[in-house]
């Protein structure tokens, strides 16, 4: 009977300090690994990851007004969380939310129609829908212009 053979696979995380400078020799050929340095390899990987994450990492020194920086947009968006939240959370507070949201959504659309069938002038009978439309918002008393 043979015995089974036992596959020890791991991996070790280490720093550039800690890798060999051409350990590109073990992969590439003999003149080309003393141009791929690990040193320079790490250093153009930093500066590239420097520069992707510029945005939401800014680098300003290590100054209370660089983490205010980094931080004060995430307190923002917690912000407009929860006052989100609390205006979702209550009926009250949710139902006339919702209203505005849809009459909002309902002028803005009008007016991309308005404007869409002008610019390609289309049917009249588009038209009347949207002039029908306008007068039944105006008979519910709001507040509505489209032509000043």
């Amino acid at each position: 009977m043979s015995k089974k053979s036992i596959i020890n696979a791991h991996a070790h995380a280490f720093t550039s300090q800690f890798v060999p400078p051409y350990l590109a020799k073990t992969i590439v050929p003999w003149p080309l690994y003393y141009l791929i340095n690990t040193h320079w390899v790490v250093k153009q990987a930093k500066r590239f990851f420097a520069r992707k994450n510029s945005a939401r990492f800014p680098v300003y020194g290590n100054t209370d007004e660089s983490w205010e920086r980094i931080y004060s947009r995430r307190r923002k968006r917690r912000r407009n969380t929860l006052l989100l939240f609390s205006i979702s959370s209550r009926w009250y507070l949710n139902l006339p939310y919702r209203i505005i949201i849809f009459w909002l959504s309902l002028v803005a659309s009008l007016y991309v129609v308005e404007f869409l069938t002008y610019l390609f002038g289309l049917k009249e009978s588009l038209q009347q829908i949207i002039m029908k439309i306008e007068n039944w918002m105006s008979v519910l008393s709001f507040e509505y212009f489209l032509n000043p």
